[in-house]
């Protein structure tokens, strides 16, 4: 007898590893936290920092949970921010990783 086991399960679903606020008026998407050791942190991400783009996409388009969606992922893609600090334009490469818990 011939037993074949498929695995069923899906791609486990994480995150770039920072906290975000999106500003009502402006739609501005500013960092509030990027946590050491998480990806936000790794690619760079700093308090204040503002994003004006997930990959490609302009922030101020977007609503909280569009934001939110595209910030989610499997786990080991990764997203591409436009990030403007201090006046001049970033891009970030973040890793998704698996939400840790609070």
């Amino acid at each position: 007898m011939l037993v074949v086991a498929a695995s069923c399960a899906r791609p486990a679903t994480g995150s770039v590893g920072a906290v975000f606020v999106q500003q009502k008026e402006s739609g501005r998407l500013v960092v509030r936290d990027a946590p050491a050791g998480l990806g936000g942190a790794r690619a760079g991400l700093l308090p204040g920092d503002v994003i004006l783009a997930i990959d490609g996409e302009d922030v101020r388009e977007l609503s909280p949970d569009d934001v939110r969606a595209r910030l989610r992922g499997v786990v080991g893609t990764t997203v591409r921010l436009t990030v403007e600090r201090d006046g001049k334009i970033l891009h970030a490469d973040v890793e998704r990783a698996p939400f840790k818990p609070r």
